[in-house]
């Protein structure tokens, strides 16, 4: 195996520069007449043109060095690119972090497997931000089939909860169900940590719900609560809080719900997670509408804060969401053009969306078109909502837009917002 590369660009053509000027060459020295012009000598310093292997010894044979003043040790390259994906997604440069990630992807592919799984996981988080679903699932995939050669409990635990999430925002319920129900089995493994085996667990409670099996949501969920201790992570205690207030509504149990997921924003310390704080403060106002309350002073203000540091991060999920949730409220509080506006602006955001948050654009877009006089083409557009969740199998939205579809049909109104979800989405 060959344990170094060539540096990459603009590096690469930055060592190249000051190597040419320490020996008082110019462009055109370095350039021939067999394709070195001195045009493309400047565009490889510029780093602006990629050079082979081939390209950098003859490079280098003008310089009067050895080629591997052009390399570097693939280990030590990798470490370090991996050090600054792992910095641009703390600072929520996902874009950076995408590109970062992918270079070290090509160059890893002989490498150990640690190497391997932190390159796979950090573009996972990279694209879920970015909305690149099919990316995501391609490389989480990846993440299941590295656990699998690993043999680790623990690495399993974690690759199936991820390709549940990833299923699940993909619109593929059953499938999902199915990657929880496999993390779950994993988690039992003495070797699995604690909070490894909750994520696990709630990955099944979301996707039990999700399936229909309201059932085995619901005594899952109170498990889940029955269990929360005070040394819990103030994070995995928010998002457990959260898992269990979306079950709590879903089963008609709103002011609990409602309760519950207050509970979750007031766990996270602020400052400790500033993309959960923002996801947490928007679930509560979802969470809020869909139970048909309105929204309190209080309740406002964090949507309000949220939505600030949302267009701060600018995570284009997030964003997304957030043209979303505010066409939700303008709807509950009556602003039918307004929430029809800006339900237009989610879903030219589509592709972000999830599954979930797409079905659920597409659902208050219909009611709003019902209550500005389009009631027909709203009962069409929901009854061709309610069958298509019904072939994917998410028996949860399914019976909440059959639910919806009737009341249309009836008088048009139900005093919430139709847009009703079990799971964090």
């Amino acid at each position: 195996m060959n344990d170094f590369d060539l540096l990459p660009q603009p590096a690469l053509g930055e060592r190249l520069r000051r190597l040419r000027l320490q020996r008082g060459l110019k462009q055109a020295d370095l350039a021939d007449n067999g394709g070195l012009s001195t045009s493309y000598v400047s565009r490889i310093e510029s780093g602006s043109r990629s050079v082979n292997l081939h390209m950098a010894q003859t490079l280098a044979a003008r310089l009067g060095v050895d080629v591997s003043i052009f390399q570097v040790s693939r280990e030590a390259y990798l470490s370090r690119v991996l050090a600054e994906g792992q910095r641009a997604l703390a600072a929520t440069n996902l874009a950076a972090a995408r590109e970062l990630f992918t270079d070290a992807y090509a160059r890893a592919a002989r490498t150990s497997l640690a190497v391997q799984w932190s390159v796979r996981a950090g573009l996972v988080l990279a694209l879920r931000g970015l909305g690149a679903h099919d990316e995501w699932l391609r490389y989480q995939r990846e993440l299941v089939e590295l656990a699998h050669e690993a043999a680790s409990p623990a690495l399993l635990t974690e690759a199936y909860v991820g390709l549940s999430e990833g299923l699940r925002r993909s619109g593929r319920i059953g499938e999902a169900y199915a990657a929880a129900r496999t993390a779950a089995d994993h988690a039992d493994d003495p070797e699995v940590p604690d909070d490894q085996r909750m994520l696990a667990r709630l990955a099944l409670v979301a996707t039990e719900s999700e399936t229909g099996r309201a059932f085995d949501a619901d005594r899952h969920a109170q498990d889940l609560l029955a269990e929360l201790g005070g040394d819990l992570p103030g994070a995995l205690r928010a998002q457990v809080l959260w898992v269990v207030a979306e079950v709590e509504t879903d089963r008609g149990r709103g002011a609990e719900g409602i309760r519950l997921m207050r509970d979750a924003v007031l766990a996270l310390p602020t400052g400790q997670d500033p993309v959960l704080w923002v996801r947490l403060r928007m679930a509560l106002v979802s969470l809020t509408l869909r139970a048909g309350r309105s929204l309190d002073e209080e309740t406002h203000e964090w949507f309000a804060a949220a939505a600030g540091v949302v267009r701060v991060l600018a995570i284009p999920v997030y964003l997304a969401q957030l043209d979303l949730l505010a066409a939700r409220i303008a709807f509950a509080e009556g602003r039918y053009e307004e929430a029809r506006t800006r339900c237009e602006e989610a879903l030219e955001r589509a592709p972000l969306l999830s599954f979930q948050a797409r079905t659920r654009a597409r659902m208050l877009h219909a009611r709003t078109g019902a209550h500005l006089g389009e009631r027909a083409p709203a009962i069409k557009a929901i009854r061709s909502i309610a069958e298509e969740l019904d072939e994917v199998g998410a028996r949860d939205l399914a019976a909440e837009a059959w639910r919806l579809l009737a009341e249309l049909a009836l008088d048009g109104t139900d005093g919430t917002d139709g847009t009703a979800g079990a799971a964090p989405a």
